[in-house]
């Protein structure tokens, strides 16, 4: 991955309507169009393979596997 694509840019969102403090805005990082293609690529591509290499007692974030399974287990 080059290094121009972990390369982000960081905006300030005001949380109020005329903000006057720094803990008043909302820091977001926008990424480039090229990073965003190549991690979602990447991570379809995982998602394939992801529920035979993830252990079978880890059910956050894999299809077909919820949460409420492992309070079930417990």
């Amino acid at each position: 991955m080059p290094d121009s694509w972990k390369i982000g840019l960081v905006k300030l969102i005001p949380k109020v309507a005329s903000p006057m403090f720094f803990d008043q805005w909302r820091p977001i990082s926008l990424m480039g169009g090229l990073y965003k293609i190549f991690a979602k690529v990447i991570a379809n591509r995982l998602q394939k393979v992801l529920s035979y290499v993830v252990h079978l007692m880890q059910y956050g974030f894999i299809n077909e596997r919820d949460i409420l399974h492992n309070i079930l287990n417990v």
